[in-house]
């Protein structure tokens, strides 16, 4: 890589870091979690959903994996936005804005390749992406269920594993979260 291409990599990798520090607002509010999980947290546990099921499924790990680990890289610049804040009505934009931003430095075919997959994820259209989106969710059930086993509210939590119990229609996901 030439200096310039090391510097947007060197970028690139202090917005990574900043969601080690960014925490999932949604445990703070509504929960009260005082030590809560990070989005980098989240955003790894995915990937490890997305390596194993992903395997069991058959599908390209490597793309899923990828998808899982940037999904929520935007939030490194807008935070972690819950649907009750006022931006909540305009994440996608913000989303988009911050994405290309975060990736504007990176080598053109980083870029390139970063950039498609994070349009895979959002736009939801091969078997990777939806089972991505569906893991995003799985995986919120279990950082719910590892707080009710920490002694969290449990009817609270429940709310959170309503959520992905609504939301995740593949039925080995489905399986997944009725093991919880």
């Amino acid at each position: 890589m030439n200096p310039e291409e090391c510097t947007g990599v060197t970028a690139f990798l202090r917005y990574a870091g900043a969601l080690k520090k960014e925490l999932r607002r949604g445990w703070i509010l509504k929960i009260g979690v005082k030590d809560a999980e990070s989005v980098a947290d989240h955003s790894w546990r995915t990937a490890v959903l997305a390596l194993i099921v992903g395997s069991y499924k058959g599908l390209d790990v490597k793309r899923a994996m990828g998808m899982a680990l940037i999904h929520d890289l935007s939030e490194s610049l807008i935070g972690d936005l819950t649907p009750d804040d006022p931006d909540a009505s305009k994440k996608k934009d913000l989303e988009e804005e911050a994405m290309q931003r975060i990736l504007s430095g990176l080598p053109e075919q980083v870029k390139s390749a970063m950039g498609s997959l994070w349009e895979e994820y959002r736009s939801g259209v091969s078997l990777e992406a939806v089972l991505v989106r569906e893991l995003d969710k799985v995986e919120m059930a279990v950082q719910a269920e590892e707080y009710r086993s920490d002694g969290y509210n449990a009817s609270k939590l429940s709310e959170f594993r309503e959520h992905a119990r609504a939301l995740v229609k593949d039925r080995d996901l489905v399986d997944l979260l009725d093991a919880l």
